[in-house]
């Protein structure tokens, strides 16, 4: 769960008298929205129930935007090994396989039974934070070979 928003009080004196947060709540292969906003619903409950407050106060829960199924690739499928070597031949001398929440378009290409990759120069888990950022195209064609360089010049 990522709080990308939050927003109380009118003034930095004052006590809140409401907060607004908004949160994004990842959903993992094999699991749907559904499932994972009623789980969540469901803990949000628990929660309210446990503190006296809260029973009085309960906040609510309003879904709205976007909100992707997760999705997976078999690590067996040629792409993967494909990727690798590719990764590989050009400097990554350690790729590792990792999951992550994010909306790409990868899902609808598995969901179309076409084998898919999402690859990225950093690890997951620091991609859209500070410090990520991708080498310029003028260096990566200075750094690969004739075969990568006509394709990054087409």
């Amino acid at each position: 769960m990522t709080f990308g928003r939050v927003e109380a009080g009118e003034w930095a004196s004052s006590v809140p008298a409401s907060l607004t947060a908004e949160i994004r709540i990842g959903v993992a292969p094999h699991e749907t929205v559904a499932e994972v906003e009623a789980a969540y619903r469901h803990r949000l409950e628990d929660v309210c129930t446990e503190r006296l407050w809260l029973t009085d106060h309960p906040p609510t829960l309003e879904r709205f935007s976007v909100q992707f199924e997760g999705s997976e690739v078999d690590p067996d499928e040629p792409i993967v090994s494909c990727v690798e070597t590719a990764a590989v031949a050009h400097g990554i001398t350690d790729p590792s396989y990792e999951g992550f929440t994010a909306g790409t378009d990868a899902r609808h290409y598995l969901g179309a039974g076409i084998p898919t990759v999402v690859f990225a120069c950093t690890r997951a888990r620091r991609a859209h934070r500070v410090g990520c950022a991708l080498p310029r195209l003028s260096d990566a064609r200075d750094r690969n070979d004739d075969r990568t360089r006509g394709v990054l010049n087409s």
